[in-house]
């Protein structure tokens, strides 16, 4: 297996800032010790462990190469199985979108809009939004995925299946999912809330963040 010595002073680096010896970083990246030892002598780890690393928030560019910074930046940490798990345990409707359409919807989105998280696949995102916002939101979305920033709550009124409106507050940030630029939106129906009910969505997309 081919050796760099800096790929091996920059992975202990690494389980430095996790503040983890080799026998607890086996156990984060699910290899023995004897493979940690490895990887600190220089050996390339495999391709599960940078993906892991990679969901961490290290860059892999960085490890293998040190080019840029030791951290990616928050919209680019990848999603990865236990996330997309955590997501369906929210109280809150979560939906991922790229390309302009969605491309996932967790369980409790279902309670939102009506569409199960499958019918929601695929879904254009203007088919939930109505009519008189289309535009503000594309406008608004498009400066969120070239990071210029955005409010940090909207309040908007979706389309759901049956053809009835609701208010909802709606969260969004830039991610990546897939490798590919996406947005993550939060979704709180509004209607009858309370203070308590206001305070419990900051905290989901504190968590988020």
């Amino acid at each position: 297996m081919p050796k760099n010595v800096h790929i091996g002073k920059r992975f202990r680096q690494i389980r430095s800032e996790l503040s983890l010896n080799q026998t607890e970083m086996g156990k984060l990246l699910k290899k023995k010790q004897r493979a940690i030892s490895h990887y600190e002598y220089g050996r390339i780890p495999d391709q599960d462990s940078l993906k892991k690393l990679q969901s961490l928030g290290f860059s892999i560019d960085w490890l293998l190469s040190g080019v840029g910074e030791m951290h990616l930046k928050t919209s680019e940490i990848p999603l990865e199985l236990d996330t997309m798990t955590f997501l369906d345990t929210l109280a809150d409707g979560v939906l991922i979108i790229q390309d302009g359409v969605h491309k996932y919807a967790n369980k409790a989105i279902t309670h939102i809009t009506g569409y199960s998280p499958e019918e929601h696949e695929n879904i254009p995102l203007g088919n939930l939004t109505a009519p008189e916002m289309k535009d503000k939101l594309r406008r608004e979305l498009r400066r969120i995925m070239k990071g210029e920033g955005a409010p940090a709550l909207y309040k908007m009124e979706i389309l759901c299946k049956d053809g009835s409106r609701k208010e909802v507050h709606a969260d969004y940030m830039s991610i990546q999912y897939e490798g590919k630029p996406a947005l993550l939106a939060i979704l709180r129906d509004v209607t009858g809330h309370t203070p308590e009910k206001e305070e419990a969505f900051s905290e989901t997309i504190k968590v988020l963040k």
